[in-house]
């Protein structure tokens, strides 16, 4: 409110900020300070936005045109808050800017958490005002999630891959951080995987790394609100793909026998290790001394893959073999002359040796004397089903895996089953 002679008073919002160059009058309508101007708007938001669209128009400042969306914009210097003065004006000063529309949108969002506010006065919207008692997640940067993770994981042969999974998703849709994986982006990346020749089981690979890399950001201390909606927008990676199921082929009698008679010590002692303990070519490869007690004739572990307990009774064969393995400083129980464990490659190089000089058939895998031994341990009679899952490491409800450790006989009806069939 003004009085006669004294310059009307800069207009004092409820918000406490001053507008320069706006004032209101005794019969509530708005004056420009600087023209004389007046107008009525009632309601005080739009009054200040209104004003200062007049008073930009009079001042005839750059302006910001939105094109169709994708397309790149022209910004002109103004457009950032820099007036040019006559003098530039009169060097026809030009400099333009092409950013995309993705940046405006990322400038407007920052504008409105740093100060609703204003905001809400230049876009002429109140209820954006209220936007300061909202709570805004942070955003999460996907390098800090990368290098948390390997700092964390133990197998590091394994997060590595993932990571360099991951980092494939990154590159292909170009984000950096987690809210920045819109739907559109892995939609993207889901369209690009899955009109690829990978198998399904790789491309299904290629999904569960980002899952997997996010869940583990929640028990690592991250927002998990963030991660949470991002696992949800993740829900539209999945392939429509049919997984073929693996058919079990369990290595015959005569094929075993082959092999064995065939195979040096080092060898002879991984082929019926393998059969005893119904392993894997990785799981034999990984073994070590501490495993085995050999005064008791037993071996007992905790598998790798599901970390539950599992039992197998030696056979005399198998002992006498392993008493045959050449014994080093080394843990592990089937090393190189070099002193260092046989890798899966390698060792699957070897067997393939073997194989030929065997002269068995090349469609016979390693893995299948695995089959063999689960699917002879099968036909143990009486609780054949928990005993063979027992042997193979698989889980078994109800059963405690100390209990197992301390009684690795109850799983002696199932190893005299496997020797039965492929040495009674």
């Amino acid at each position: 409110m003004s009085r006669a002679g004294r310059p009307p008073a800069n207009y004092r919002t409820s918000w406490g900020e001053i507008i320069i160059g706006l004032s209101r009058g005794t019969d509530l309508r708005w004056r420009i300070i600087k023209t004389g101007q007046k107008f009525t708007e009632h309601d005080e938001t739009l009054a200040i936005k209104k004003f200062r669209e007049l008073v930009a128009g009079q001042e005839s400042k750059a302006t910001l045109t939105i094109p169709d969306v994708g397309d790149a914009m022209t910004l002109r210097p103004s457009s950032f808050g820099v007036t040019l003065d006559a003098q530039e004006n009169a060097i026809e000063h030009t400099l333009d800017y092409r950013i995309t529309e993705t940046a405006v949108w990322s400038w407007l969002r920052e504008q409105l958490i740093k100060d609703p506010v204003n905001a809400s006065v230049k876009l002429g919207i109140p209820e954006i005002r209220n936007l300061s008692a909202i709570k805004v997640d942070k955003d999460i940067p996907l390098s800090d999630l990368i290098s948390e993770y390997l700092k964390r994981q133990h197998n590091k042969r394994t997060s590595i891959q993932s990571v360099q999974a991951f980092k494939k998703f990154m590159k292909f849709t170009q984000v950096k951080s987690v809210m920045e994986m819109t739907t559109d982006k892995l939609l993207g990346w889901q369209q690009y995987i899955d009109a690829s020749n990978l198998l399904p089981t790789t491309k299904t690979y290629y999904y569960s790394r980002i899952k997997i890399i996010l869940s583990n950001g929640i028990k690592y201390g991250f927002n998990a609100n963030v991660l949470r909606q991002a696992l949800d927008r993740c829900r539209v990676l999945f392939t429509a793909d049919t997984h073929s199921k693996k058919n079990p082929t369990p290595i015959s009698r005569d094929d075993f026998h082959k092999l064995l008679n065939a195979a040096n010590n080092q060898f002879k002692a991984i082929l019926l290790v393998s059969l005893n303990c119904c392993l894997h070519l990785g799981e034999t490869m990984a073994l070590t001394w501490d495993e085995f007690d050999l005064q008791r004739k037993c071996h007992i572990s905790s598998r790798k893959k599901t970390g539950i307990t599992r039992a197998a009774m030696l056979w005399e064969e198998t002992i006498q073999a392993l008493r045959g393995v050449r014994k080093t400083h080394s843990p592990d129980v089937f090393v190189s002359y070099h002193g260092t464990r046989y890798n899966r490659a390698t060792a699957g190089n070897l067997f393939s040796k073997l194989r030929i000089k065997a002269d068995v058939s090349a469609t016979v895998k390693f893995d299948d004397i695995r089959d063999g031994a689960y699917t002879a341990a099968t036909l143990c009679g009486h609780d054949s089903e928990r005993l063979s899952r027992l042997l193979a490491g698989h889980s078994n409800y109800g059963l405690m895996d100390n209990y197992v450790k301390r009684n690795p006989e109850m799983v002696k009806p199932a190893t005299d089953a496997v020797y039965k069939h492929y040495f009674g």
